[in-house]
């Protein structure tokens, strides 16, 4: 995906099918601008939830460069609507 496609509230899978065990699901919590002192460049980072994968990894937060969620992300998944 594109690095522009990326959006905050939405969720992005890794193009595994449903019910795989390689399928991963992040649902992207924050997109912002860091910067790091010690080599004067800015990064735009990506806060998601981990919302389906293995369990070692559901449901945590973690963090990574946007253009490395681009690269990771295949697809945006649809939520289901209650």
């Amino acid at each position: 995906m594109k690095k522009s496609e990326i959006a905050c509230g939405k969720s992005y899978s890794n193009g595994h099918p449903e019910g795989s065990q390689y399928r991963t699901v992040r649902k992207v919590l924050a997109i912002y601008t860091d910067h790091y002192v010690y080599t004067g460049r800015e990064e735009r980072l990506v806060r998601y939830l981990c919302t389906e994968g293995r369990v070692d990894v559901r449901d945590r937060e973690y963090e990574i460069t946007l253009q490395a969620f681009a690269t990771w992300a295949k697809a945006v998944v649809e939520e289901a609507k209650p």
